[in-house]
């Protein structure tokens, strides 16, 4: 009776090798070491494994520092294999079966790479902090050489599967990112992760549009010698956190927290809506900063800088949001009042400005200030008030809050006021106080009625 084919049969032809490495297959969940296999296999006469290899699909292979991984070693319908550790081996051509869609390198892999290495089934691929080889090839066509050219035409050569979905490098990478656009005729690439230490040039168009996922952090002391206004870094991605200069398609950016550098006059996208800045961002801005489509800022804790007066006139500024070391007077006439619906004050001192003419704000949120608020300084058509866990001097009164209000949240967990007081204080309007459900204080001094009536607890 003829025996049936083992997929172990050329591990076991392959054991000098394969005992200066250790290889793990996931099978079924449980990791079996192929030295632990040899051992059992070694005391039977043969080994019969069904054909269907469903069952592996996965693979670790762990630290070898001298061996390599050729062609055969590997079962054939494997579909994830991860490096372990230190795994610096070679990878010979053909090593990696074609069936293969992830691969996740170790920290230590650092080998110069050809388009016969990784198969064209690959569609993810996770680089170590070591790996900081080209991923584009350049190439002499000899067919293409004119008579007068003796060095011959040059071709780009792509290294990693055109079909490349997920495409993530670690610290150590370096190299420039060419024009993978034109290698990538599919336009299948959607994911490029790129670690803070990165330090190569982005050529110009050198992203493609499929890209909607574009990740690179930058701290202040990053220089952008390689970005400008002009360069296009992939039109389908909207939403980014990049240094300088930016996509003119972007309709929201997210700074970093360590991000404190200068804007340029008119580098901010055209098209942009939402600008969130990190808590470390402290510069000057002006109008000619500002794209007009601009609908939400929002400034973090260190920012304090006078804004202009015009900053924000030319556009349809919807939110506001200052931080909680802004100190300078609250520059009412850079607001435009008629689109403004949504407005965060964390810490302005003196007293609160009149925002009586802000027909159109619906929420506000005040953090803290030193004095009372005066009766008529409330945007009279808010539905929203909240009153920051730093803001000591809560206390309402008749005819304070306006007509409209249905929510009311403080988040001071001190907060006091007889019951009778805050009663008389309250809008008709008004459908629920929040307050937080440790301020056992006020809470025990209130009725059930009221309670069930106003109070919601967070």
């Amino acid at each position: 009776m003829a025996m049936e084919k083992s997929i172990f049969d050329s591990l076991i032809s392959k054991e000098e090798t394969l005992l200066k490495s250790l290889l793990i297959l996931s099978i079924n969940g449980v990791y079996i070491s192929i030295d632990q296999l040899l051992n059992y296999f070694s005391r039977v006469n043969s080994i019969i494994v069904s054909s269907n290899q469903d069952y592996i699909n996965s693979i670790e292979y762990d630290y070898n520092e001298r061996g390599n991984l050729s062609f055969g070693l590997l079962p054939s319908d494997l579909e994830e294999l991860e490096f372990q550790y230190e795994f610096s081996a070679t990878l010979n051509e053909n090593s990696i079966p074609n069936t293969v869609k992830t691969i996740i390198f170790s920290e230590s892999f650092n080998q110069a790479l050809n388009k016969n290495i990784i198969p064209q089934s690959v569609t993810s691929i996770k680089f170590g902090d070591e790996f900081d080889q080209p991923f584009v090839n350049n190439k002499i066509s000899t067919n293409c050489k004119d008579d007068d050219d003796d060095e011959g035409t040059f071709n780009k050569e792509s290294l990693v599967p055109e079909a490349i979905k997920h495409l993530e490098f670690g610290n150590g990478f370096s190299q420039d990112i060419k024009i993978i656009d034109q290698l990538y005729s599919k336009n299948s690439l959607k994911s490029l992760i790129l670690e803070n230490d990165y330090g190569g040039v982005i050529e110009y168009g050198a992203i493609p549009n499929s890209v909607t996922t574009l990740s690179r952090e930058f701290n202040s002391e990053m220089n952008s010698r390689d970005f400008n206004a002009k360069k296009d870094i992939g039109g389908s991605i909207t939403s980014i956190q990049f240094d300088n200069y930016f996509n003119q398609n972007l309709t929201s950016l997210t700074m970093g927290s360590s991000y404190d550098k200068e804007f340029n006059e008119n580098s901010l996208p055209k098209q942009l809506k939402v600008l969130i800045l990190g808590n470390r961002f402290n510069r000057k801005l002006n109008k000619e900063m500002i794209p007009s489509t601009l609908e939400s800022i929002k400034f973090g804790a260190k920012f304090n800088q006078t804004l202009p007066n015009d900053l924000f006139l030319h556009t349809n500024l919807k939110s506001l949001v200052l931080g909680s070391e802004y100190d300078k007077p609250f520059p009412l006439s850079a607001i435009p009042s008629k689109s403004i619906t949504h407005l965060e004050l964390s810490s302005i001192k003196g007293e609160l400005p009149d925002l009586s003419n802000f027909h159109s704000l619906q929420s506000l949120y005040l953090g803290f200030f030193e004095k009372k608020i005066p009766i008529g300084h409330l945007p009279p058509n808010i539905t929203s008030l909240t009153f920051g866990p730093k803001y000591k001097n809560i206390s309402f009164e008749p005819n304070l809050l306006p007509n409209k209000l249905k929510k009311l949240i403080i988040k001071n967990q001190r907060f006091y006021q007889d019951q009778t007081t805050l009663s008389n204080s309250l809008p008709i309007s008004l459908e629920s106080i929040y307050i937080s459900i440790e301020n056992t204080e006020f809470i025990n001094k209130l009725t059930s009625d009221f309670v069930s009536k106003f109070i919601r607890f967070y």
